[in-house]
């Protein structure tokens, strides 16, 4: 029988075997499809699909050959539902009452599309209710129409396909025939609730850390408080652990019950517990200042401050407003100045050996003297200083970064710290030699066109080098460049920088307009030569810049921030109000602006005039 006969007759007996005739044939159309598409590579061999399909045909096709009528008498009816955090499902029982359940979702399927956790939801209902359901039709009402088609026809995303054929394999083990229906969204609200539901009890450990406690102790033979998909039993305490060894990752309201429990039966286990000294709990495991005499051995781990932040939001508000608000509070820190507080904050973990207790000023002070006596560097400490401090000022009890002895260190390294060697910065004679070296290169009218730039509109290296050419608008007069994002403002309306034309020998405005008309075509102002979709990096431009200094004969010790810092002097020289500077170049405090700023007469003419005056 060719494979158009096979979908032929299993159509045909669709009545028969309801949603099954098309879920169980969803392989053979697709690999029909896939031959009609390439009929040259049409072949002869099964797919796995169409083979582990068609050995379910043939185990049912005879046994299977009739539709029961007294499950339409045995009618039950379910209705479930998805969040974004959760699965919620009620059944309607026979006295007319209702029972609700639900279930919070793994970061994994959080991450997956709606539809999937929908259909997620059924399986998780049938499976709740499979006692109060076998032998029934089950009603499931469901307000995603997706997910009602993709119970009854499968889907050709595999994830789909697998969660639909894993509702079939369920109800057929029950003995339960499926009916899903769509309903709208506000008929649907009994569910909807109870998938907002969040189990304040549901916390487990990452199975990375899972694979560091079975190489410290050794691979547990049962998990006691297992997930419901994984589990053989509905109260842990009832048998004995004595002659297992216990993976125990208990709710924290159980915490006493479980260490009662394995005193008891003299059991041996490794217990995942929470650091939570306020809870009541913490007694039955920590006596004193050390844990109690029964624990042999023990990992301590740094928890992140902002889930028990979030944990206490939840008392309040849903999670996605929770999420939101952690979101806005690391907001205040950009992402890449949080991932080097994370990694100063792993060293000093790590140098504590897993302190089980919280940090002490003697701790921070000699972690931080240790420091700096392996780096001789006052900016790593300050570094790790603000890094340790940001992490622990979320936590309870006073913040030991702020203690008059850490302080008083700090500003002792800061007093005995050479001074700081600004930037040097560009000088109008060696802004026109730059932009008046005439060379038809295309990398040096690139070089050219970018020093020019940063000089003319007071730009970061950064900002330049990301400069798209839709962030530039021309007139007759002037170009306007749009700066959405810069070092110190991520949020908010886009920083407008314009750029006047000029009638004398430099035109920043006519050499960015003449690199264009030569430039490779690319969305970037300065794209790499050789790859046109990738910008021109920070290490080429420096690199650009040392071997212009060798060529023209200007100072080499120049930097590309010198020309920031150049145009900053040279405004402020030429009469420029500071604030103005400041808007202009996107410095939001002066003592930053003066690092930038050449100190001289004409920058600073207080005392020169006072002097005249006399």
């Amino acid at each position: 029988m060719s494979s158009f006969d096979m979908k032929r007759s299993l159509a045909s007996i669709r009545y028969v075997f309801g949603p099954a005739a098309q879920l169980k044939a969803r392989s053979i159309h697709a690999e029909l499809n896939s031959m009609m598409a390439l009929p040259q590579s049409a072949r002869q061999v099964l797919s796995v699909g169409e083979r582990g399909d068609l050995i379910w045909w043939k185990r049912n096709i005879r046994h299977r050959n009739w539709r029961p009528l007294h499950k339409i008498l045995n009618a039950r009816r379910i209705a479930t539902d998805a969040s974004a955090t959760g699965a919620g499902v009620v059944i309607w029982n026979r006295d007319g009452s209702t029972s609700r359940t639900a279930i919070n979702f793994t970061p994994h399927e959080r991450a997956e599309s709606s539809t999937y956790r929908e259909v997620l939801a059924v399986e998780f209902g049938l499976r709740v209710f499979s006692s109060e359901l076998s032998g029934s039709q089950v009603i499931v009402e469901i307000d995603n129409v997706g997910a009602v088609s993709i119970i009854q026809k499968g889907s050709p995303k595999p994830g789909l396909q697998s969660a639909a054929s894993a509702i079939f394999e369920l109800a057929e083990t029950i003995g339960a025939e499926i009916v899903p229906v769509w309903v709208p969204r506000d008929q649907n609200m009994l569910a909807d609730e109870a998938s907002r539901l969040i189990d304040r009890d549901d916390w487990g450990i990452s199975p990375d850390f899972f694979q560091i406690c079975c190489q410290r102790w050794g691979t547990p033979s049962i998990d006691v408080f297992a997930n419901n998909i994984g589990s053989e039993g509905v109260n842990a305490f009832a048998s004995s652990w004595a002659t297992e060894f216990v993976w125990a990752v208990p709710p924290p309201n159980l915490i006493p019950l479980t260490v009662a429990h394995l005193l008891s039966c003299k059991g041996r286990a490794i217990l995942g517990v929470p650091w939570w000294p306020s809870h009541m709990f913490f007694p039955s495991l920590w006596v004193g200042l050390s844990w109690a005499w029964f624990v042999k051995d023990f990992i301590c781990v740094e928890k992140d401050p902002f889930d028990s932040i979030k944990l206490a939001l939840c008392s309040f508000i849903n999670s996605s407003i929770a999420d939101r608000l952690i979101a806005t509070i690391r907001a205040s820190r950009e992402q890449s100045t949080l991932a080097r507080y994370e990694a100063s904050v792993n060293k000093f973990c790590n140098w504590r050996q897993q302190g089980t207790t919280p940090p002490t000023t003697e701790e921070v002070l000699a972690f931080l003297g240790q420091l700096f006596c392996s780096t001789s560097s006052m900016s790593v400490v300050q570094s790790a200083a603000a890094a340790i401090k940001w992490h622990l000022k979320f936590l309870p009890g006073n913040n030991p970064v702020e203690s008059v002895w850490i302080r008083a260190f700090l500003e002792g390294l800061r007093r005995q710290a050479p001074p700081v060697q600004h930037r040097q910065k560009v000088t109008e004679a060696e802004i026109r030699l730059i932009a008046g070296w005439e060379s038809t290169a295309v990398k040096d009218r690139r070089m050219i066109a970018y020093l020019c730039l940063l000089f003319a509109g007071c730009l970061r290296p950064s900002e330049g080098l990301r400069l798209l050419r839709k962030d530039l608008v021309f007139s007759t007069s002037e170009v306007t460049i749009r700066i959405e994002k810069d070092k110190t403002r991520k949020e908010g309306p886009p920083r407008i920088t314009p750029i006047r034309k000029s009638s004398s020998s430099f035109c920043a405005l006519k050499i960015l307009q003449d690199w264009l008309c030569v430039a490779p075509t690319s969305q970037f102002v300065f794209p790499n030569l050789k790859n046109p979709k990738a910008a021109f990096s920070y290490d080429a431009a420096r690199k650009e810049l040392a071997r212009l200094a060798n060529v023209l004969g200007f100072r080499k010790d120049l930097t590309l921030h010198g020309f920031r810092g150049g145009s900053a002097t040279a405004a402020i020289a030429n009469g420029a109000p500071i604030d103005e500077v400041m808007r202009f170049g996107g410095w939001k405090r002066q003592a930053t602006l003066d690092a930038y700023v050449e100190v001289s007469a004409t920058t600073v003419p207080t005392a020169s005039a006072s002097f005249d005056f006399l």
